[in-house]
């Protein structure tokens, strides 16, 4: 869950958090549970978890560091040109933050 600075700026000082943040919490919470759930259903048992922060490569860098993970899978949707320099590219941006191999599923 990557925080707006403006809107989480009490959060991220200070852990005050607001409806915003805990709306955007559950709705992710929710989806990462029922992928877990389709995950289960093909016999494939998966953890999920939450990361917070202001840059989503930092927090996937540190989190595979502390989970000791093996390998980060990243969904992408393939922008490119003008759109990829405007909007940035998280799936780029995981290639040189984190130090286990990196497997970007595009999709269209």
């Amino acid at each position: 869950m990557t925080l707006d600075p403006y809107i989480a700026n009490e959060y991220m000082a200070h852990g005050q958090t607001n409806q915003l943040i805990e709306r955007a919490r559950n709705y992710i919470l929710e989806n990462l549970e029922t992928a877990k759930a389709k995950f289960k259903e093909q016999g494939v048992d998966v953890e999920v978890k939450l990361l917070e922060g202001e840059n989503i490569a930092k927090a996937v860098a540190h989190a595979t560091e502390e989970l000791q993970s093996d390998l980060v899978i990243v969904s992408s949707h393939g922008r490119s040109g003008f759109k990829k320099l405007l909007i940035g590219s998280v799936a780029q941006s995981l290639l040189t933050a984190v130090k286990v191999p990196v497997l970007i599923v595009k999709h269209a």
